[in-house]
């Protein structure tokens, strides 16, 4: 609670930091305080873990420490699969916001089954009549919101998913291209292989590509294009009714897959990893069917 109440000034080598990135002056001084505190949570295989416990009294705890500092608390809920979120969800006794965090859900690479149990947890919670945000996600998580998703952590060296052990080492998320029409990172070289190729295959209105091709822009612009298409796909897809949404994804797929089989001057290796980029499209047609 001393932690987040005192952020202001807690630790200002995190200024300087923000500052280099962003090439420009972050005054301490614009420094906010938090609009709501997350309590310590535990990573829970069910109601019956004895984690679920420890997480359930630590909320507590710490919402009865912030009643002087008027600051909401959000419940995490945080389950080691998302095959058993919608248990511990259901267990809740009243509505509330909650935070939610399925462990290792990538989005590109789960099997459909494990992306159905977080969207069919999210459909339950708005049910109960919970308000659920997601701590992690990305362009699937942005579909989810006709399903109840109230919104999801994104953004500039933010992850899209992780798991619930700790990491060893963390740092800058690494240069890499987003690739519009698949709605995922990858690689800058594939990315300028694919727009020699055929520049449709990363086409993008952004003004921050303004017509250039994917090495010309360098790690902030690089940032900044990811930031404005999530934008766009907030704006465009958010409120896509599911049957509309899983049509256009699936000829979405379909157009990618003959352009990438017809683009010349490719090696066989740079299409194999031009269509591995591509092939969670028809899983999430799957998970949304």
């Amino acid at each position: 609670m001393e932690f987040n109440t005192a952020y202001e000034t807690a630790n200002t080598n995190s200024f300087s930091k923000y500052a280099r990135r962003l090439k420009e002056p972050v005054r301490e001084a614009d420094a906010k305080g938090p609009e709501a505190i997350l309590p310590p949570y535990f990573a829970c295989g069910g109601v019956d873990d004895p984690w679920w416990e420890r997480s359930k009294l630590l909320y507590a705890e710490t919402c009865a420490a912030a009643r002087e500092t008027a600051l909401p608390c959000y419940r995490v809920v945080c389950a080691v699969d998302s095959s058993v979120l919608d248990s511990l969800i259901s267990e809740l006794a009243r509505p509330e916001r909650i935070v939610l965090w399925a462990s290792g859900l990538d989005e590109h690479n789960v099997e459909p089954a494990k992306l159905v149990a977080y969207r069919d947890a999210i459909v339950n919670a708005a049910a109960q009549g919970h308000a659920p945000f997601g701590l992690y996600g990305g362009f699937f998580s942005v579909l989810l919101g006709t399903f109840g998703l109230r919104g999801s952590s994104h953004g500039v060296g933010f992850s899209e998913h992780r798991a619930w052990e700790e990491l060893p080492s963390a740092g800058a998320a690494p240069a890499r291209y987003y690739l519009r029409r698949a709605h995922r990172y990858v690689m800058q070289d594939l990315a300028q292989q694919l727009h020699e190729a055929s520049p449709d295959l990363t086409s993008c209105p952004c003004p921050h590509c303004n017509d250039r091709a994917p090495f010309e822009l360098d790690y902030h612009e690089l940032m900044k294009h990811s930031v404005w298409c999530r934008a766009e796909e907030i704006a465009v897809w958010a409120a896509m009714d599911t049957a509309t949404a899983a049509d256009a994804l699936q000829n979405e797929f379909q157009a990618l897959t003959i352009e990438i089989n017809q683009a010349q001057g490719i090696a066989p290796a740079t299409k194999k990893k031009a269509r591995r980029s591509i092939e969670h499209l028809p899983r999430w047609v799957a998970a949304l069917s």
